[in-house]
């Protein structure tokens, strides 16, 4: 089975809210042998965010408060649509 590859977008030092996407990432990684790789993303490092420009133009458009932001293989979904992704894994 290939690996979720699940992206967090967050300024560098976290918020509640990514803590409770790591917590509920991690438990879901350790149900499912590891099928999931985890990477968290500082929106304010240049070379990590450049090549997410879809995330790029939701920070322009609606403001720092939308954050922490998540893709799932590619794609940005909510937490609601993260969780319905995950249990296909």
């Amino acid at each position: 089975m290939k690996k979720l590859v699940i992206e967090i977008f967050e300024i560098k030092g976290g918020s509640e809210i990514s803590t409770e996407l790591d917590v509920l990432v991690l438990d879901l990684h350790k149900r499912y042998n590891g099928n999931i790789l985890l990477k968290k993303i500082d929106v304010f490092n240049k070379e990590q965010i450049k090549p997410h420009k879809d995330i790029i133009e939701i920070i322009k458009k609606d403001g720092i408060d939308v954050l922490p932001l998540i893709k799932a293989d590619g794609k940005v979904v909510s937490e609601g649509k993260l969780r319905d992704i995950l249990k296909k894994y």
